[in-house]
């Protein structure tokens, strides 16, 4: 599994960076991965604003 920030678009990309690298990079990722999009809200934002709410209530504010 590879997780990254880079859009669905982003990735085929990244096949023709000028860098030979990043090209090979990108090109066995896409070699052995199928590219799932998730969408929604995000879970980690959802569990600092939980976390936030808990906090102003324990320091009252």
């Amino acid at each position: 599994m590879v997780d990254t920030v880079l859009s669905i678009s982003q990735i085929p990309a990244g096949i023709n960076a000028k860098s030979e690298c990043k090209k090979r990079i990108y090109d066995r990722i896409l070699e052995r991965c199928i590219p799932v999009k998730i969408d929604g809200v995000s879970r980690r934002e959802a569990m600092a604003n939980d976390n936030m709410q808990i906090m102003k209530n324990i320091l009252k504010i």
